[in-house]
């Protein structure tokens, strides 16, 4: 069976993935990449976020040892 989702909502998807990975809860992570815990929220269902958060998000996992995400 095939799931359509958008290209948003796969990068939320891979960051939520990453973020349980790495043990974090969305505040953590929203800690660790200087936004929100609701900003982590955002990214996770898909919205559209600004190129700088998603930079700050994959850093923060990076440091965590989560690297093989969506760009």
């Amino acid at each position: 069976m095939q799931v359509e989702c958008s290209y948003n909502e796969a990068r939320g998807r891979m960051v939520a993935a990453g973020r349980m990975l790495a043990g974090f809860d969305q505040a953590t992570l929203g800690e660790m990449a200087g936004v929100s815990g609701g900003t982590i929220s955002n990214v996770e269902r898909g919205n559209e976020v600004r190129e700088e958060t998603m930079k700050s998000v994959r850093k923060a996992l990076k440091l965590a040892g989560i690297s093989a995400f969506i760009d």
